[in-house]
């Protein structure tokens, strides 16, 4: 559970592979540290997922710290380029990172503003990013998810598209180096540089998207909120969803020079700032009630869970977070959290046993508790895994995150699906299709699930010759067949195809026929 990735200098002219890729079959607590790296040219610099920390084992988190990742070409690809990507992974501390795009022209970022992302973070909470350096990007730091108690300071923002970007629907933030976090008011003292001249009205943008709860407070250096000042965020137009949510607040008291520190809650009043609202039910989210409510939810509990002593601060509504943690300790949260210990303790029976006593109450639930059953029935024993849980895996590891949990990202993981690959959430922009599978009436695969062989029918006689392409979830090329022209129909021997997860690709010179999933069942 200790790793060190420290240092390399490590390029890529492919684009299609993480240079760093840190990641976990369960989201249990590891120490982790990628350090000094510099990196050239990959489509992901560095990705973690699964990888989170803890607050009761304060040196078991991932550190990602004074890496450098330049991206200088693109060639073709399309798929999304991200400096520092993050998903699951609570008490990650990101930085002093420097992520940079040297372009021989500004791309029109308008549409693709999600493409090019410095740092991108699904599901993390209580993370630090901090002192970061991002240029050029189509977005500086992009966030979807549960976010709660992530702190975003100091992190120099210059000529962005946008400078930070909230995924609407799906993004929960908490004040901004507020009071409770960090023991006094102190300013987050990220600055926005707006003078890229390919960009118009570059101020309007220096934090876009949107947020669920409404309000979330950032405290900024300075007082004044408009554009002449580079701390501020700067959302002055109603036209912008995330100006009804995010409220810019002016730090009067002093000029903090980001030597911020953030200490433990340690009084009632801190306590009721951050889970106050969730403890007493009285939060209304503005998308996804439920989804919403189960993460914060869970989220106070865990944090109650490592530190017993937010329960007892001497004050009169100590009762209230009492009843609350006593609550959920019997229903699902409270007994997933308790199937991470004991997995993380190696104490396997105990974790199966109470994972068998689980009646699950959504989605999320459900598939948390089938990923540790194939986890602890198979993973754990060195156990292949069957056809039929490979394809509950790929079922679930296809969902939105957001809806499906942080189950998802285990299912990708065990399957070794690089979300990327497939053009999956959150890798793609938000206002694409689910996934980028064809189905064509030009063509038509069959059996699906196959065994021995599959059978093309073309709808009219192909004039080209057309190219079959398989792969596996990490990309990697399985078969290349080539069917020859003025034929309506071909045969795929699939013999030394061992059983599995694959996606295929049809395609003449002119035009892609079909792409979409294949199951091979064992033989």
């Amino acid at each position: 559970n200790s790793i060190s990735m420290t240092p390399n200098l490590l390029a890529s002219n492919h684009l299609y592979n993480s240079a760093i890729l840190a990641e976990q079959t369960l989201s249990t607590n590891v120490k982790l540290d990628i350090n000094y790296n510099i990196i050239y040219n990959s489509r992901i610099g560095i990705k973690i997922r699964n990888c989170n920390g803890v607050a009761a084992l304060n040196s078991y988190f991932v550190n990602v710290i004074e890496n450098t990742v330049n991206f200088e070409s693109i060639g073709s690809s399309q798929n999304p380029f991200i400096g520092i990507d993050a998903s699951s992974a609570n008490y990650a501390k990101i930085e002093y990172n420097t992520i940079q795009y040297n372009p021989f022209f500004t791309p029109d970022y308008s549409t693709t503003y999600d493409v090019f992302r410095g740092i991108s973070l699904a599901s993390v909470q209580y993370a630090q990013v901090s002192k970061n350096v991002l240029i050029r990007m189509g977005t500086g730091i992009w966030g979807a998810d549960n976010l709660l108690e992530t702190q975003f300071f100091c992190n120099d923002l210059d000529k962005n598209y946008y400078g930070f970007y909230f995924l609407p629907g799906y993004a929960n933030i908490s004040n901004q180096v507020s009071s409770s976090a960090g023991g006094k008011i102190q300013a987050s003292d990220n600055y926005w540089y707006d003078d890229n001249i390919n960009f118009t009205n570059p101020e309007l943008r220096r934090i876009g998207g949107d947020i669920t709860v409404t309000p979330r407070y950032w405290y900024h250096r300075f007082a004044n909120i408009d554009i002449s000042n580079i701390f501020s965020p700067y959302i002055v137009y109603p036209t912008q969803s995330v100006y009804l949510r995010i409220y810019p607040i002016g730090n009067t008291i002093g000029s903090p020079d980001c030597s911020i520190q953030i200490s433990p809650v340690s009084t009632g009043i801190k306590r009721a700032e951050i889970y106050g609202d969730i403890v007493k039910d009285s939060i209304i989210y503005a998308a996804y009630q439920n989804e919403n409510k189960y993460y914060a939810e869970e989220f106070a509990y865990k944090a109650f869970d490592e530190t017993p002593t937010l329960l007892t601060m001497g004050v009169s509504d100590d009762s209230i977070y009492h009843q609350f943690y006593n609550e959920n300790k019997i229903k699902g949260i409270g007994k997933f959290t308790d199937i991470d210990k004991y997995i993380f303790y190696e104490q396997y029976n105990d974790a199966i046993l109470l994972n068998n006593t689980i009646i699950p109450v959504n989605s999320i639930e459900s598939n948390k508790k089938t990923v540790n059953h194939i986890y602890l029935h198979n993973i754990i024993n060195n156990q292949t895994i069957s056809t039929s849980d490979s394809i509950t895996l790929y079922n679930i590891a296809t969902q939105l995150p957001f809806l499906g949990g942080e189950a998802v990202y285990s299912a990708r993981v065990i399957l070794g699906l690089d979300p990327a690959n497939l053009n999956l959430d959150y890798v793609k922009a938000p206002d694409k299709p689910n996934d980028n599978f064809i189905n064509s009436n030009k063509v038509r695969v069959y059996p699906n699930p196959a065994i021995n062989s599959i059978n093309i029918v073309f709808e009219t006689l192909i004039d080209k010759n057309a190219i079959f392409e398989l792969y596996d979830f990490s990309g990697k090329q399985i078969l290349n067949t080539t069917i020859k022209a003025n034929t309506t129909f071909s045969t795929i021997n699939l013999n030394e195809v061992k059983a599995g997860i694959y996606y295929y690709k049809i395609f003449t010179i002119y035009e892609t026929l079909a792409n979409n999933k294949l199951v091979i069942l064992n033989k």
